[in-house]
């Protein structure tokens, strides 16, 4: 199986740096933004989906203990070269099957982690895992791509074309088809990149709801705080009168 983004991780950063401009930088400051304001200083965080370290890198400088988790090891090798400090864990695997055997009063799973999963079975074995490794008293902070955010883009400057293309498989279910291109110059020369997978629409939410079943519950919507990103951001929160386990 074929993990996105796995062939082209040496450029990622640059790519989504360029292509996207200050709509990205804004988005990463925002986010961390908001972590800040919920998480506790200095907090264990688990970061899903944790690419290339957008968020873990300046997380695990501003004093938290992060473990990155993410399904690619490419990115996960750029992230380990950008860690200068050697102060993040970081752990190769889909969130559908990890088991870190321990619990962290916060989580981060964004930017569009949830699309790549197209099976509800798999969305509720990664739901099922998120619950598992946050703490009593915990939050997670997730966000749901948007419909309107399924759609292709170009983009070509001297240095770099990207062309993205969204093909819908089966509107009733929500699936679609990415494929990316990317053309990118090097000083020896162009060299092009490919990839091709599967993503799905969800329903926040029914993904709400799937995560109410495991215990986590929506405390906030923070929609406002991300007009026009493409996604909806809940903060999710985990309580249990019962249970005393952290």
């Amino acid at each position: 199986m074929t993990t996105p983004h796995d062939s082209w991780a040496e450029i990622y950063d640059r790519v989504y740096e360029e292509s996207f401009g200050k709509f990205y930088s804004d988005l990463t400051a925002k986010t961390l933004t908001v972590i800040d304001e919920l998480a506790s200083p200095g907090c264990d965080i688990l970061d899903l989906g944790a690419g290339t370290g957008r968020l873990a890198i300046p997380l695990s400088q501003s004093g938290y203990q992060v473990t990155a988790v993410d399904a690619s090891r490419g990115m996960l090798n750029v992230l380990r070269r950008k860690d200068k400090g050697n102060l993040i864990t970081n752990q190769q695997s889909l969130v559908q099957e990890l088991n870190l055997n321990r619990k962290f009063p916060f989580i981060a799973c964004v930017f569009s982690v949830f699309c790549y999963l197209t099976a509800e079975d798999d969305l509720r074995k990664c739901i099922k895992a998120i619950a598992s490794h946050l703490s009593i008293g915990g939050k997670a902070l997730v966000d749901f791509t948007a419909r309107v955010s399924f759609q292709g883009m170009n983009y070509q400057s001297e240095d770099l074309i990207r062309t993205v293309i969204v093909e819908e498989e089966d509107p009733d279910e929500g699936l679609f088809r990415y494929y990316e291109t990317v053309q990118i110059s090097f000083p020896d020369g162009v060299q092009e990149y490919k990839d091709e997978f599967s993503i799905k629409y969800w329903d926040y939410g029914f993904v709400l709801s799937v995560f109410a079943e495991e215990g986590l519950n929506m405390e906030l919507d923070l929609q406002d705080h991300f007009i026009g990103s493409g996604a909806r951001y809940f903060l999710l929160s985990k309580y249990n009168s019962i249970s005393t386990d952290s």
